[in-house]
């Protein structure tokens, strides 16, 4: 019974290696107008073959000016970005926005302070 259960975890692992093989990351940076509620000036949208830091950093440090904020989630592949930002992330499994505003999905309708 032991050895079925570890063969069938195994397959089970190999399939979904598999299928992380197959996935990719899509990041969207978005630059808002300076005045509140109107909305995005421009778009990026970069594709990677995972979600990891040195891919992220690479196209943050290409494209966004240092001071900028960023809004990120929380996952591990933005941890470094406040050395060159102002760098704000929600924690989605407590909340979609924080109380300030802080949030991945839309623009803010007011700034973090």
């Amino acid at each position: 019974m032991r050895n079925k259960r570890r063969l069938q975890m195994a397959a089970a692992d190999r399939a979904n290696l598999i299928r992380k093989r197959k996935c990719r990351s899509v990041y969207v940076l978005r630059e808002l107008y300076p005045e509140p509620g109107k909305g995005a000036r421009r778009t990026l949208v970069y594709i990677a073959t995972s979600e990891n830091e040195a891919d992220m950093m690479r196209f943050a440090q290409s494209y966004v000016t240092p001071g900028s904020i960023v809004m990120t989630d929380e996952s591990n592949a933005f941890t470094q970005l406040s050395r060159w930002f102002n760098h704000r992330s929600v924690v989605h499994p407590r909340e979609y926005c924080s109380d300030d505003g802080v949030n991945d999905n839309r623009p803010s309708r007011t700034p973090p302070r």
